[in-house]
């Protein structure tokens, strides 16, 4: 855990994103945006709360979050292999190094 907070942060592919708030639409989530989003939005299904980050690569190969003034770099390095499982859910990780 990087901060005190109350959601789930999740970073997918832009490409996905569109698919993604489609389906969790579907299952009942709602769209939650707050004002100062810049990029990104947020869902709700009761008192749960997932906070969706579209990444993308740059030339480089960096990942980078998509900022609209300019691309804020996340990792300079792909995203890794590890995996885990969430409620029967497999998802990449990323581990966070401080």
């Amino acid at each position: 855990m990087t901060r005190e907070h109350d959601d789930i942060d999740v970073a997918a592919w832009r490409t996905d994103y569109n698919a993604i708030g489609t389906a969790l639409q579907a299952a009942g989530w709602r769209d939650t945006p707050v004002p100062e989003q810049v990029v990104g939005t947020r869902y709700q299904w009761g008192m749960a709360q997932v906070e969706f980050t579209p990444m993308t690569t740059d030339t480089d190969g960096q990942v980078v979050i998509p900022l609209p003034d300019h691309p804020v770099v996340w990792s300079p390095e792909p995203i890794g292999d590890e995996r885990r499982q969430l409620s029967g859910v497999d998802s990449r990780i990323i581990r966070w190094h401080s």
